[in-house]
């Protein structure tokens, strides 16, 4: 019997829970071999063919374990779980918010009265609603049960429980609107096929436990051993147990014994002490908008659900459930993590003020989902979306991707005994150039090989697999697959624009042998009488060798598309998966950039299409030097494309170009982000007074929503990082003493780098609002001096008492107020503030 083993360290921030494990097991359970994971830290035990059993391990982020598989297939299974663990498993998990939820609150909501109760925060977002309890969810399996009926009868009624169970799981899971809920249902029918769920089920039912008996016990023999660990993300999975024993208890006696769903009537905050993921489903979700969970996590996957549907949530709320007793309207915030009773009309305002801001935002990413991607100065940059099936390519498009830049088509290859056919591909790729509607889709040929095995190709194990035997490497010897893909790639393309894009060339000799395979597959498919639309044939530029025969490949190939990921690592030798070299993986090294810069202008000499996918294309620092660069496209994942597409508006040709050229001489990777960050201050320079920050007839009752009302104005223009930080900063000076300087005039200032653009925000109040000003007159035209730190305050207050000037005129104080609109407002201003304007240029 061979024995194979291999340790490895998790990666998972949240450890080895359900729906990664899940993962795991369908790449473990289709081998013969018995496959077992050791925790070192623990000396936990656990079947790596069983769900259960792996979360049972407790094995958290950055443990270390040792994989050993014992049988006649334990080679390849090896291989195919090793670069599972190693490639694919770090993503298999919903990442927590990376940024730190503060419970510290807005000073214009912190200086209003609250009747409130604090939580965990979870997520961005905020509702109203009446307060509604959802009805107590007790596991009570021996009450109103039918008589014992034997070790046979019970154990029939077990089995048929289960049958159903997974028909219904596999029902929602077809019918899921969205991906969580299909990645969660997958989940819990992983469990309900668990090796170890069923066996102890049927073990207790085969030693005379009736079915009740037997799921309480397998509940509380499994819940001990999850809430027995250390890891917290592990500890939330209990409930999932429990949703999975609950709906099994249901269907062994009938769905009408236990929890039935709360009816809602009208737009409610729920409260409940647990609520499973299926009785979260089973709410209605017209009028369900909140969840204020008394027990769990944020990172349960009852809270991953509703924020998968915008729903806000709050978690560990003490005292939620006496604030709400007396309640006739609740808010819940969950970015504040603030449960608030019976809010007061101040209150209510703050709410209305973010709705109308949040908007706002809304509508300005709004037109770039719909629109052609250019720069300030209309050059066009294609953002582009990567996709890996069908699923991928439809929000794509919703998000506003100009095509597909990367269709990944070796996922359709793995996790399965065999290559899918030619219909089955066909029938795949025709969806996704359908779903394009004339937009260009280009497919990258498989990219298979030592580090992302398949069983059926029986690849040997290499030492060093991604520069191994891979990719355009395997097609002579596995010739009928590629050209099998070549045939489903070119019938795809009659129905619209495809391109076929080769991954890891590394020759010309490779590109002219692609070129006389497809030339052969379009005769084939003719001959067949089957129609071969007209397709653009690419490369991927990821090994460096490449990088210097551009000229040559440019005399074969239609366009060129950069792969940062690979072509960093190769070039720097550095694994961009191993963290003791992690620092040395870096893409804004200088010689890489140069080498980026030696790409584009070879491809560019030979008038041929420049695409760019890989992480990089995402990231919003190294956007000015794509632009620089003159790349046709840029392709990225589909959450990132609005944003891109917003700051490419931003940004213009020339100073782009300028700054490539100073990126080009520097010395170290410091140096290029300091030049990338202040690209991003000066391309987020506005002028000083602008109509969109200038609000006439702005109805306020406090000075609180004066001052949130500007900063918003400020933020929603692009000129601040961070509007909480600016506020402070107003306030803290406002502590000091009021900027009400009298004749119904304020103006509060502050100085931050949180600001990219000196500016000056204006209000005209509907009626005026008292700011304790030195004459007690209330004020009715506020000005918001907001100046960029320099290290002195010097230019600050020089700023400040330009503007003091100006506004104890009466006349021209008198001509701002008859201004019925900002347009007229910006029209007097800059022609009475020209000294002021000039000084902030």
């Amino acid at each position: 019997m061979s024995r194979e083993e291999f340790r490895f360290t998790c990666e998972l921030p949240n450890g080895l829970h359900a729906r990664p494990a899940s993962y795991l097991v369908r790449n473990t359970q289709n081998y013969k071999a018995n496959i077992t994971l050791h925790n070192i830290r623990n000396r936990q035990e656990a079947n790596g063919k069983s769900v259960l059993s792996l979360i049972a391990a407790d094995v958290s982020f950055h443990d270390t374990c040792t994989i050993v598989i014992e049988g006649e297939d334990a080679g390849q299974a090896l291989k195919q779980i090793r670069y599972f663990i190693t490639h694919e498993l770090p993503a298999c998990d919903t990442p927590l918010d990376g940024k730190e939820l503060s419970r510290r609150l807005p000073p214009s909501l912190a200086h209003l009265k609250l009747d409130a109760c604090y939580g965990q925060a979870t997520d961005d977002g905020w509702a109203i609603g009446a307060p509604v309890w959802l009805k107590e969810y007790r596991f009570s399996p021996r009450e109103d049960h039918p008589v014992y009926s034997g070790v046979t009868g019970e154990r029939l009624r077990l089995l048929g429980a289960l049958k159903h169970v997974k028909q219904h799981l596999k029902s929602a899971i077809d019918n899921a609107e969205l991906v969580a809920e299909r990645e969660i249902l997958n989940a819990h029918l992983a469990l309900a096929c668990d090796p170890d769920f069923q066996s102890r089920l049927l073990e207790h039912v085969d030693n005379g436990l009736s079915v009740a008996e037997s799921i309480e016990a397998t509940l509380e023999h499994f819940s001990r051993i999850l809430e027995s660990g250390e890891n917290s993300y592990l500890r939330d999975r209990v409930i999932d147990i429990r949703d999975l024993c609950d709906q099994i208890l249901r269907l062994s006696y009938g769905s009408g014994r236990l929890y039935s769903p709360d009816f809602l009537m009208q737009n409610s905050i729920c409260l409940a002490d647990n609520l499973t993921p299926s009785q979260f489903l089973a709410l209605d979700k017209r009028f369900l908008k909140g969840l204020v969970l008394q027990t769990g996590g944020k990172a349960s996957h009852t809270v991953l659900l509703a924020r998968a549907r915008g729903i806000p949530v709050i978690v560990g709320a003490k005292g939620a459930r006496e604030l709400m007793t007396q309640a006739r309207q609740v808010i819940l915030d969950a970015g504040l993590g603030l449960l608030i009773s019976n809010p007061r009309e101040q209150v209510l305002r703050y709410y209305q003020q973010e709705e109308r801001k949040s908007q706002k935002q809304r509508d300005r990413y709004e037109p770039f989902v719909s629109a052609k991607a250019i720069t300030r100065d209309g050059v066009a940059v294609e953002v582009a979306g990567n996709i890996v099936g069908i699923d991928d390519a439809e929000l794509t498009f919703s998000s506003g991707a100009e095509s597909i830049g990367l269709f990944r088509t070796e996922m359709l290859f793995m996790e399965r005994s065999q290559a899918p056919c030619e219909d089955e591909q066909l029938a795949i790729y025709r969806s996704v150039v359908r779903l394009a509607k004339g937009r260009t889709v280009i497919i990258r040929t498989i990219d298979l090989g030592a580090d992302k095995p398949v069983d059926y190709l029986n690849l040997a194990d290499e030492q060093n697999p991604f520069l191994g035997y891979r990719a355009v490497r395997l097609y002579p010897q596995f010739l009928e697959y590629f050209k099998t893909q070549l045939r489903a790639i070119l019938q795809a393309a009659a129905l619209g624009p495809v391109k076929v894009m080769i991954p890891m060339i590394t020759s010309v000799d490779e590109v002219i042998w692609v070129r006389e395979v497809i030339d052969q597959v379009i005769e084939d498919l003719t001959l067949a009488g089957k129609q071969a639309g007209a397709i653009e044939f690419g490369i991927m530029v990821e090994v460096p060798s490449c990088v210097f025969i551009i000229d040559q490949l440019a005399q074969h190939v239609d366009f060129f598309s950069i792969g940062t990921n690979d072509l960093t690592q190769y070039f720097l030798a550095a694994d961009r998966g191993n963290e003791k070299v992690g620092h040395l993986y870096n893409r804004l090294h200088p010689s890489f950039l140069r080498m980026l810069n030696k790409i584009a202008q070879d491809v560019k000499a030979h008038n041929k299409w420049l695409g760019v996918c890989g992480d990089m294309a995402s990231d919003v620092r190294t956007l000015p030097l794509w632009v620089g660069l003159g790349v046709n496209e840029l392709s990225l994942i589909a959450g990132h494309i609005p944003e891109i597409k917003e700051k490419l508006s931003h940004l213009d040709f020339p100073a782009c170009r300028e700054l490539l050229s100073k990126i080009l001489s520097c010395e170290s990777s410091e140096s290029v982000e300091k030049l990338l960050r202040q690209c991003r201050v000066e391309s987020g320079v506005h002028p000083a007074l602008d109509k969109p920050i200038i609000a006439v007839g702005f109805d306020a009752l406090s000075k609180e929503e004066v001052i949130k009302e500007l900063v918003d104005l400020l933020d929603l223009d692009g000129r601040v990082t961070n509007p909480q930080s600016i506020e402070e900063a107003i306030w803290k000076r406002e502590a000091v003493y009021s900027t009400g300087l009298g004749l119904g005039i304020a103006i509060p200032h502050c100085q931050s780098n949180d600001i990219y653009s000196d500016s000056i925000g204006i209000v005209r109040l509907k009626n005026p609002v008292d700011w304790q000003a030195m004459d007690n007159q209330p004020v009715d035209l506020v000005f918001l001096l907001a100046v960029r730190k320099s290290g002195t305050s010097e230019g600050h207050m020089k700023l400040f008492a330009s503007l003091a000037r100006k506004l104890v005129n009466d006349t021209f104080l008198a001509v701002l107020r008859r201004c019925e609109t900002a347009d007229e407002m910006l029209k007097v201003l800059k022609l009475e503030l020209v000294e002021l304007v000039e000084y902030t240029k």
